[in-house]
């Protein structure tokens, strides 16, 4: 399997004061000279799910930033090499404080988010999540006091319950006229909504608790490795979690190959904000890789590769990006027969074996009725461009050898 990919955030939050200007940065492993025809890195504001910044293979996308972020996003291309990414905005707004992620892609694929609170300095109110989650601050806090309100008012029914007439019935408990009581109840109702408020309170803050988590898509493969006859076509499937329909403009899908041995992977498909991106796809892979889009919606990333060749062989990563960033890893064996005919010439002074092309490599060997005749025989190979073995056997017989062996 190849090495893990890493992507590490050295500061998971960033406080700046509006108006000024902010860098936030992730890094990520660099082997060697940095291949940018090889780099993918995108920066969006998770919680609002507003493309920041995106960079695919080298080549800066504009088309699909946000407008709020229009002229005041800058990455900081000279540090690419070094293996950091730094996103600088300029000019912060109070909205912009909130998580964003940093995708990385480079020869494998991982995410870390970072938090920006925006400080207002004018009275000091630190601007840290998107309006919904504000307002679920709210909510929680309408909530724990009105709690708290209603705990005072079962203690202080508690202290008081030997001055005042029980209720007849707990479950049409009625409010007392009493102007120095609060609305209390009999003791048995009494904890019965105690137990009832702490329980509702602990769901409530759970709700909200989740509310503010980052949604974490988890990608799974049904199949770990696939074994595929050449020539034939082959379907690979990786699935990723869909809550309702799938919003493919915020949807990306990357299938990438890698071998043992490759310096780098091969592009072999990138579904991208809605639309495929075949400019950045490998040649090998022109015309025979497809995904099908009808199944995105189902949570499929299907890709669907025809007439398979030898080289199609490997491991194979497939990314998701859709309200969170993962990745598997899915293993393709391909098999090819080699299969040799016999010389349908006599045998004469000189013979050549046809040329056969096959897969692992085949030992050609010559004889006739009772003897081995391979001794003398001059067999090659070559490595075609689809990855199979193109063998020539060549046999030279000298005259009466046949007969002084018999």
């Amino acid at each position: 399997m190849p090495a893990l990919f890493t992507v590490e955030a050295p500061q998971s939050l960033c406080v700046v004061e509006r108006g000024n200007n902010v860098t936030m940065e992730c890094t990520f492993p660099v082997n060697g000279k940095l291949k940018f025809r090889d780099l993918s890195v995108s920066w969006e504001k998770k919680d609002e799910s507003k493309q920041v910044y995106v960079l695919h293979k080298g080549e800066e996308d504009f088309e699909s930033q946000h407008n709020d972020f229009k002229g005041r996003i800058k990455l900081l291309k000279e540090n690419l090499n070094l293996g950091q990414s730094l996103l600088q905005i300029t000019d912060v707004k109070l909205r912009d404080a909130g998580v964003y992620r940093c995708v990385v892609v480079y020869g494998g694929g991982d995410y870390k988010t970072i938090h920006l609170k925006v400080k207002d300095s004018a009275d000091g109110i630190l601007q840290t999540e998107s309006r919904r989650f504000a307002g679920a601050a709210l909510i929680a806090a309408a909530f724990i006091g009105s709690g708290l309100l209603f705990l005072l008012c079962i203690r202080k029914a508690r202290a008081n319950k030997g001055n005042r007439t029980p209720v007849a019935s707990s479950s049409t408990a009625k409010l007392s006229k009493d102007k120095d009581t609060h609305d209390c109840r009999d003791d048995a109702f009494e904890d019965r909504e105690l137990k009832y408020l702490s329980e509702k309170m602990f769901q409530i803050l759970t709700i909200l608790l989740l509310e503010t988590q980052f949604s974490v898509v988890s990608v799974e493969v049904p199949q770990q490795l696939y074994t595929v006859e050449y020539g034939s076509n082959v379907t690979m499937e990786c699935r990723f979690p869909v809550n309702g329909s799938v919003d493919l403009e915020l949807l990306t899908v990357v299938w990438e190959q890698k071998r043992q041995g490759w310096s780098k992977s091969k592009e072999v498909y990138t579904f991208h904000n809605g639309k495929a991106l075949h400019q950045s796809q490998h040649p090998d892979n022109i015309g025979r890789a497809s995904l099908l889009h009808s199944e995105l919606k189902l949570g499929r990333a299907i890709l669907q590769i025809t007439n398979v060749k030898i080289t199609d062989a490997g491991s194979y990563l497939c990314l998701i990006d859709y309200q969170g960033v993962d990745y598997k890893y899915i293993a393709l064996e391909v098999k090819a027969s080699s299969l040799v005919p016999p010389p349908s010439s006599p045998l004469n002074p000189g013979l050549v074996g046809p040329p056969s092309e096959g897969f692992p490599l085949a030992d050609v060997f010559w004889q006739n009725e009772n003897f081995n005749l391979s001794g003398p025989a001059n067999t090659t190979y070559t490595l075609t461009a689809d990855g199979l073995y193109n063998v020539t056997s060549i046999l030279t017989l000298k005259p009466n050898t046949i007969t002084e062996k018999d």
